[in-house]
């Protein structure tokens, strides 16, 4: 999302000043195609829009603030002929419908437009590249498609480019090299394709490029390096490919890199391990089987050609015959299982695969025929592609996650889901309904669930535009900890997920929370409760800082996490949010505003102030009791359990909440709707 600045009422008065009248009826006729009255609900005037909305000029810190308002203009003006123009138009997550409109075009001196997360759709309108003044524009999380002009090359001042969670598609044009003062890229979440054009590696004044979720390849060029500015670069989930670039190293100022789920090869750069361990770099690597650290790879000389082709050969060899060694075996596994009791919340023995006789087993034609030969693909990951499906059984509704043959994670990753998934019993994990294990084919069957992510529903991307309640957030962090708590102190050995965050929360159509991909979890054996881990594994904004320092994981790691969802529940902001152009994680940007005594301003706006304000100061206080620095001075999953209840029970009215004993069961009576409004 953009930053934006709160609906600005003050700098120099513009009473005696006049709008241009060709902005004016402009606006006028945004408004109506988008059914927004600004004068009745924003204060605008119909007539003299820029009146109370003027600033001295486009350079004033105003037009490019940090907090936003849903929507807001400023304009600046000609003192020698008393025009003013509308340099700052903000229409975000106003659930607008439709295109953008051809008006637009006459708001010739437009510095910053925010049209995130809205319902806009079609290819975007080629007047947008001639609006050579803009400098920040934010078309994020909408519906628009197309690919991109070459005419971006006209926006010679953009500084800020966010296209991201969109349908654009096709590849990038050389053109977009002449964008010599962006500072911030975000093209993800998109269906861009081909390779990276030569002329955006050399960006100089970026500080940020996101490209991750698309279908980029080929290689990073070394001339990456002439990035000096660069503080966040992530590739993810692409299909790029060659070497990692040792220029990257030279990058003093990266902070943050991920290059997961691509298919790099050869060595890690010692600059960048080192720069890691010293705590400089948040690094990700995960899902690039090639990679190995310098002092792991073997060493060959280039004039060796019969002994590569040897060593290719019989690599090639020995992973086809692994991949179907693997498959006998753990469908044999499956198998020695079906006379065997299916465990009640028993104790995991082992690591085996062990999928019980309670979990069907799949041919792959059975997949072919569930998912209509893969034609609805509703998740990508490391581990593979999920498509939807439908259990030709019952009719029910299922999610089939197929893996990679690529993926030489996604093997552990299955493994591990299986693992666990088939043996634990809880109403707030995500139900395996079955599997496949056929050689060159493994695949898991969840239930399905329609609510979709916890992330979508708080940022408001469902389909539906509705609010979620206070009452209801405050319900599925319960949930979401009985879960947690479920792991860490009911299972033995004791689960720790290690990837918690609100992407991997998923909803029913009742709005129940399940917490699903147990792919990255962590069984500690032997009565452990400690493990180290060489590879950090997580998701930036929800790692917790010991381990990632550390390399040391246990039961608080999940806590931590967990009070990083619990405040994207309070605020209805994601866990790295936009602040002054930089992304910070959320919890640096509220703790200040708790210390001011400012939690109407924390609290999500679009909640119009219906909560119980000591409720919301209990929850803040539990969020923030689960992620100190230092693990041992985290709350553990079973006082979140109870402190949650507590806060629940402020907000509920007495007699509409019955609590068992159990930590694990908590049940609603005539409890409204779940959601607000």
């Amino acid at each position: 999302m953009c930053s934006s600045s709160l609906f600005f009422h003050g700098g120099i008065a513009a009473t005696e000043n006049k709008t241009d009248p060709i902005e004016v009826e402009a606006l006028d006729a945004i408004f109506r195609k988008w059914k927004i009255d600004g004068e009745k609900t924003w204060n605008i005037s119909s007539t003299n829009p820029c009146t109370d909305h003027v600033v001295n000029d486009s350079n004033d810190r105003r037009v490019d603030e940090a907090v936003r308002e849903e929507l807001d203009i400023l304009c600046s003006c000609d003192n020698t002929n008393s025009i003013c123009n509308i340099i700052r138009l903000s229409a975000w997550d106003l659930n607008i419908l439709g295109i953008i409109p051809n008006e637009l075009e006459n708001l010739t001196k437009l510095v910053y437009l925010d049209l995130d997360d809205n319902l806009l759709t079609g290819e975007l309108p080629e007047f947008l590249w001639t609006l050579s003044e803009m400098k920040y524009m934010c078309l994020s999380g909408n519906d628009f498609d197309g690919s991109l002009s070459p005419e971006i090359s006209n926006m010679k001042n953009i500084k800020r480019l966010w296209m991201s969670d969109n349908n654009f598609r096709g590849s990038l044009s050389q053109d977009i090299g002449n964008l010599k003062n962006l500072n911030d890229l975000d093209l993800s979440d998109n269906n861009f394709g081909g390779k990276v054009p030569d002329t955006l590696w050399n960006l100089t004044n970026l500080m940020s490029l996101y490209l991750y979720n698309n279908s980029f390849e080929g290689s990073i060029p070394s001339s990456i390096g002439n990035l000096i500015n660069l503080k966040y670069l992530v590739l993810q989930n692409n299909y790029f490919n060659g070497s990692i670039p040792s220029s990257l190293g030279n990058l003093v100022n990266l902070s943050s890199l991920d290059l997961s789920e691509n298919d790099f090869t050869g060595s890690i750069p010692n600059t960048l391990t080192e720069r890691q361990n010293q705590g400089y770099l948040d690094m990700r690597l995960r899902g690039n089987p090639g990679l190995c650290f310098d002092d792991q790879c073997e060493k060959s000389s280039s004039n060796k050609t019969t002994i590569i082709i040897i060593v290719v050969v019989c690599s090639t060899i020995a992973v086809f015959s692994a991949i179907i060694f693997i498959g006998w075996k753990v469908k044999r596994s499956a198998r020695n299982t079906l006379s065997e009791e299916p465990l009640r919340g028993g104790p995991l023995q082992g690591t085996d695969l062990g999928i019980h006789t309670s979990n069907k087993e799949f041919t792959y034609l059975d997949l072919v025929t569930m998912t209509r030969n893969f034609n609805k693909i509703i998740g990508k990951g490391g581990f593979g592609n999920v498509y939807y499906g439908i259990d030709q059984r019952n009719g029910s509704e299922v999610a089939v996650k197929m893996l990679s043959s690529s993926s030489a994670q996604g093997s552990k990753e299955f493994q591990m889901e299986a693992q666990i998934l088939s043996r634990i019993h809880h109403k707030n994990f995500v139900s395996l309904v079955g599997y496949c294990i056929e050689p060159g084919h493994l695949a898991l069957v969840y239930e399905y669930m329609e609510g979709g992510s916890l992330r979508n529903l708080i940022s408001g991307q469902c389909n539906n535009s509705t609010t979620i309640s206070w009452r209801d957030r405050m319900r599925m962090g319960l949930e979401i900890a009985q879960g947690l708590n479920y792991l860490h102190q009911e299972c033995q050995p004791a689960i720790v997920h290690r990837d918690v965050k609100t992407t991997n929360i998923l909803l029913s159509q009742k709005f129940e929370v399940k917490i699903a991909d147990f792919g990255l979890s962590k069984i500690f054996e032997n009565g452990a409760n400690t493990s180290m881990s060489t590879i950090i594994m997580g998701t930036f904004g929800y790692i917790d800082p010991e381990y990632h320092k550390t390399q040391k994981l246990n039961e608080k790691s999940d806590v931590y996490s967990f009070g990083i969802v619990l405040i994207e529940l309070i605020t209805g902001q994601p866990a790295v949010i936009n602040h002054a152009g930089e992304r910070i994680p959320i919890a640096t940007f509220v703790e200040p505003m708790i210390e001011r005594g400012e939690i109407d301003e924390i609290i999500d706006p679009k909640l119009n102030g219906e909560y119980n304000i000591i409720s919301a100061r209990k929850a803040l206080e539990i969020a923030f009791a689960c992620i100190p620095q230092k693990s041992n001075e985290r709350l553990s999953m079973s006082d979140v359990v109870k402190q949650l209840k507590e806060c629940l029970e402020i907000e509920i009215p007495q007699g509409s909440l019955t609590i068992k004993s159990s930590d694990t069961d908590i049940y609603y009576e005539d409890v409204t709707a779940p959601f607000a409004r």
